[in-house]
């Protein structure tokens, strides 16, 4: 299965995309993860740069968004915040929901319809109905 099976609009990032198609195939060996990336001019290191995956050459896996919250609030906090992938805002976003925290600043700036989609779509490939919760957060609750 190619990595063009997902359906996420086009506006989507190309990381993104590559991501979201991993996650739904699991984990694989390193070639066939790059065989699947380089199909969409990526490889496994544009992932591994944004800590997207993770485990040995034999056996690569998607990296969860909790264990990305750090990398998110560095580049968040750094120069690089209009540089976030859409799975960085995503996760972000769960991340705050999740934890009880404030979402509208966040939810203002970056929800789309795209970002819905994806929101969407991870919450049916993890069954966790969070990840649309987050993007229902209306911003006359806080």
């Amino acid at each position: 299965m190619l990595e063009g099976s997902i359906n996420l609009p086009a506006e989507i990032d190309p990381i993104t995309k590559a991501y979201a198609s991993f996650r739904q195939r699991g984990p694989e060996e390193y070639d066939q993860l790059n065989k699947q990336l380089l199909a969409k001019n990526l490889s496994v290191s544009d992932l591994e740069d944004h800590k997207l995956v993770k485990g040995k050459r034999d056996r690569k896996e998607p990296v969860e968004g909790d264990e990305r919250i750090t990398h998110i609030e560095q580049r968040l906090n750094g120069n690089d915040a209009e540089n976030l992938l859409d799975i960085d805002k995503l996760q972000y976003l769960y991340h705050l929901y999740t934890t009880d925290q404030n979402t509208s600043e966040y939810l203002k700036e970056w929800k789309t319809t795209e970002l819905v989609e994806l929101a969407e779509f991870m919450a049916e490939l993890t069954d966790d109905e969070r990840y649309e919760n987050v993007m229902e957060m209306n911003l006359s609750q806080f």
